[in-house]
């Protein structure tokens, strides 16, 4: 599914807004002048470089006047990217998880000089992290010709064998690390009040691009599996049921919807609950997350970009990762894609290459031989979880994306027809789907009043303020 589009409209604003105010900032001599106050010993600092962008933030270099030219990289959630509501939550809980890696593992993550919430930055570019920059190169870089979504087919086996390898190394410690309770991570470092219920990156997501709030109640912490997936599950249903547009058919999405509620017990490993410990987990971890040394040298010099991440199911953190080929599978829509199921198999090939790899490394540091991520997902792959895992940890997902597919091809084409008959009452669809149309309706209306003050923001007979003032209540 799409985005909600008069939402989406406000979001280009947002972030183009914050795009100017930040680029009037890097000439204002006050911005490297508080940067200075955030180094132990005040020292004077430049900015260096471009702006650099990532999926959701907006960083910028600065090096100190020092012998050793430190260089330190500042890094800000952009609006428009990131829900204001719960900006200053998500730069805690990166902080709280680079400092529980640097003390817990070995795997090479940035070390934080400074961070800051909303209200202590002075410039109002919101809440930031500065930490040492490190020079590396990407996976772009390092296994592709050019940036893709997905790997090339023809990728380099040998080197991505050495990918391969390392991102086993780096799951693997971040399955060792225990917690004795789901959710959130303790805030130790912070000592900022997070609510139970952890911020995901599918409730984000579904936030501020499809502008529906499935955050539920945030004080409730669960305790089974069960009960986890079923409210992962609750999550998807309520942002079909109330995002207003972006459904492509909304008759078969209430199908789906309905069957896979009904699947999804079947879909749970069971046992996985003895230990009585729940595992880190981060929904965005992949291989866009590592810098290597160099194009040749590929030994990780960083991994980066660690929000959304949280303590979870030992069934999910030990999931079949869904990065293999790079993109998300619940990304691939076979109404965009054709050949999401030839995508499909070709992940399932490239697990059967990470699963030895992920095994040799496992037993050479087992005291007892022992390989239990290895087995957790071998078992997710013979079971289909991973398949559910990967649905329903992501927003905007129907059922043409290769996730789906997937988990309705476990099922059985002929049984999910069967449960369609089942499961689905008629009468109740009928009155669903008259609520929605009109729905869309009228969405598709506001989208068009919009989109006509975007072009009037274009044109100059409007200003960025005027346009948030009217229209920002529907990403606040």
């Amino acid at each position: 599914m799409d985005f909600d589009g008069p939402i989406d409209l406000v979001n280009e604003l947002r972030v183009r807004r914050y795009s100017e105010i930040f680029s009037n900032a890097r000439r204002d001599p006050k911005f490297p002048a508080w940067v200075s106050t955030l180094h132990p010993e005040h020292r004077a600092c430049r900015l260096e470089g471009a702006v650099l962008h990532g999926a959701s933030h907006i960083c910028q270099r600065f090096v100190f006047d020092d012998d050793d030219k430190t260089t330190w990289l500042l890094r800000l959630p952009i609006p428009g990217y990131v829900a204001k509501a719960y900006a200053d939550e998500k730069v805690a809980m990166e902080v709280e998880v680079l400092a529980l890696l640097r003390d817990k593992t070995s795997i090479p993550v940035p070390d934080v000089k400074a961070w800051g919430l909303t209200s202590d930055n002075p410039l109002g570019l919101g809440p930031y992290i500065l930490m040492d920059f490190i020079k590396g190169v990407g996976i772009n870089e390092a296994l592709c010709k050019e940036s893709a979504r997905l790997l090339p087919k023809d990728v380099d086996m040998d080197r991505l064998r050495r990918v391969y390898r390392e991102m086993a190394r780096i799951q693997l410690q971040l399955f060792s690390l225990d917690f004795d309770h789901m959710g959130s991570l303790p805030t130790p470092k912070t000592g900022f009040p997070v609510p139970a219920p952890a911020l995901t990156f599918k409730l984000h997501d579904i936030l501020i691009s499809g502008g529906v709030d499935t955050f539920g109640n945030r004080t409730e912490r669960f305790e089974i599996d069960e009960d986890y997936f079923e409210h992962l599950y609750q999550q998807q249903w309520a942002q079909l049921d109330r995002q207003p547009g972006g459904w492509k058919s909304i008759v078969q999405e209430y199908k789906n919807y309905k069957v896979l509620q009904a699947v999804l017990p079947e879909f749970i490993i069971p046992g996985t609950e003895d230990s009585g410990a729940f595992k880190f987990f981060c929904d965005d971890l992949g291989l866009r997350n590592v810098l290597y040394r160099s194009k040749d040298d590929l030994t990780p010099v960083a991994v980066i970009d660690w929000e959304w991440s949280y303590a979870a199911p030992v069934q999910l953190a030990g999931s079949a990762p869904w990065w293999l080929l790079q993109g998300r599978p619940s990304n691939w829509d076979m109404q965009k894609d054709p050949s999401v199921e030839e995508i499909a198999d070709r992940f399932v090939q490239h697990l059967e290459v990470y699963k030895p790899i992920l095994q040799e490394e496992e037993k050479a540091i087992s005291p007892d031989g022992r390989t239990p991520l290895t087995d957790l997902v071998t078992r997710s792959q013979e079971t289909g979880s991973m398949w559910m895992h990967m649905l329903l940890t992501a927003g905007f997902v129907g059922g043409a994306t290769a996730a789906f597919v997937m988990v309705r091809r476990f099922v059985g084409e002929e049984r999910w027809l069967e449960l369609e008959k089942t499961v689905v009452n008629e009468d109740e669809m009928q009155v669903w789907v008259k609520r929605k149309l009109a729905q869309e309706k009228e969405n598709d209306e506001l989208e068009k009043k919009v989109k006509a003050d975007v072009e009037a923001v274009n044109k100059k007979e409007m200003t960025f303020d005027d346009f948030l003032a009217k229209w920002g209540y529907l990403s606040d």
